[in-house]
């Protein structure tokens, strides 16, 4: 699960396994990457995005709100 969505600053990401995650908008630009299961949003302008996260045998893709 991701949270808190909307955001402010911070990202939670919890996954139950070793994972890498992105953060793009909606051009497909990476703007961050991560493997730490919080992320730092605060240098990101307020807007939507789109958050990849990707383990050994899954992907999760969601759109994430930041204020």
């Amino acid at each position: 699960s991701v949270y808190p969505n909307p955001t402010t600053s911070f990202l939670n990401v919890s996954f139950n396994k070793e994972f890498s995650g992105s953060i793009c908008d909606f051009t497909g630009k990476k703007l961050l990457s991560f493997s730490t299961k919080t992320v730092d949003l605060s240098q990101l302008a307020s807007g939507i995005y789109v958050l990849d996260v990707i383990s050994e045998d899954k992907r999760y893709t969601k759109k994430i709100i930041k204020q």
